[in-house]
């Protein structure tokens, strides 16, 4: 995450309130320990996997029914394929990797190719358990 970024984006209450970590975005198990979870990741990573990279850090840190903001820019993904497709692309990703698409909102005309995308965050352990619990209320219960 840009820190210089976010902190035009948000203003100057940041500073008291989001922490900046300047580290690799894809490598969280180096900054695991300085954080606990979150209710809110914004993430303008700027990578060909950032969807993956999202997804990553929110299981570690993003709270179950959490939120993410991700800029999406296509031509950092590729620039052969018309932006549209790119962002249908990662959204799909998103909904793979256990979030429930939001709002998608492009930026023109301020910025060519790019998408602002919010999400929820659900766990999968909670969906596993889900499973769980509902296999065995089937299993027990008695046919009527």
């Amino acid at each position: 995450m840009s820190f210089v970024c976010l902190r035009y984006f948000l203003g100057e209450i940041i500073e008291a309130w989001i922490p900046a970590i300047v580290e690799d975005a894809r490598l969280p198990n180096k900054y695991r320990m300085l954080l606990s979870l979150v209710d809110v990741i914004f993430a303008d990573v700027a990578q060909p996997d950032q969807a993956r990279i999202v997804a990553f850090n929110a299981q570690s840190f993003l709270k179950d029914q959490g939120h993410i903001i991700i800029s999406i820019k296509a031509s950092c993904i590729d620039s052969t394929v018309p932006p549209e497709t790119i962002f249908a692309a990662e959204v799909e990703q998103l909904k793979k990797d256990s979030f429930k698409p939001l709002e998608q909102v492009t930026l023109e005309p301020y910025e060519r190719d790019h998408a602002m995308v919010t999400g929820m965050f659900f766990s999968k352990s909670k969906h596993i358990n889900l499973t769980i619990m509902t296999a065995k209320y089937f299993r027990h219960s008695k046919p009527t």
